[in-house]
């Protein structure tokens, strides 16, 4: 084989290698996922690709909010933090009328070993929380666009990189994917926000795939039982 051979047949390999891998780092064992500096105020990158996922428009696995793992359907039934109804609580609740007897913990964050993020992709990454989103939004112009078939929200900040969300819509009973290619349902880290103390609700990212984008960062919270996806965040 001669050095011109060699050279091409090397970069066969990191095509290939990049084909395979698609969000985690080149040469790089396949726990480190890629991210990218956004130029955002707080120092906060953004990763590529939802958890799960291996390609920044693959949707990713479908977490109830609290739970580190998909699973085939999404109601109060099998919510790991519930005796079975969004009254029943038994971690994460402020109020005690949705707690089980009357229980409290006083918890809004979810704790690293409930955060699919961390536990999927180890402790330098998380669940963004509220304010991230919130910074995010802020911080960047948004645009609904198409990457290989499908829909999403391509999110550029003022340095000129961008990453791009899908539309991956939600997950309920029996596991129906519902808004997929419609609608962007991503979960945060906060449990409520100070205007919509629901207990049985957390607080999510919605965007739609419309003219002009669609995110709310105070009313917008859903059922926790919900299936959702998760793009990871990390600081360094």
């Amino acid at each position: 084989m001669n050095k011109t051979t060699k050279v091409l047949a090397a970069l066969m390999l990191m095509v290939t290698a990049f084909v395979a891998v698609g969000c985690l780092n080149i040469g790089k064992p396949h726990k480190k996922h890629q991210s990218v500096d956004l130029g955002l105020p707080s120092g906060t990158k953004w990763a590529t690709c939802n958890v799960g996922a291996k390609t920044p428009e693959a949707f990713g696995g479908y977490f109830a909010w609290g739970e580190t793992k998909p699973k085939e359907r999404y109601d109060w039934s099998n919510y790991q933090y519930t005796m079975g109804t969004d009254s029943e609580m038994m971690k994460y609740c402020t109020n005690p009328e949705y707690g089980i007897n009357g229980y409290t913990d006083g918890l809004l964050f979810l704790e690293p070993g409930d955060d699919a993020a961390t536990v999927n992709w180890g402790k330098k990454w998380r669940t963004p929380t509220f304010e991230q989103w919130k910074e995010l939004h802020e911080n960047t112009t948004q645009s609904v666009t198409v990457r290989n078939g499908v829909n999403g929200m391509l999110f550029t900040g003022r340095n000129g990189k961008s990453i791009f969300l899908p539309f991956a819509g939600s997950s309920a009973k029996n596991a129906t994917k519902r808004g997929q290619n419609e609608n962007g349902s991503y979960w945060t880290s906060l449990l409520h926000t100070e205007s919509h103390a629901d207990a049985s609700d957390a607080a999510m990212m919605y965007f739609i795939s419309n003219n002009t984008p669609n995110m709310s960062f105070v009313e917008i919270e859903a059922p926790r039982y919900m299936g959702m996806t998760i793009r990871p965040v990390r600081k360094k």
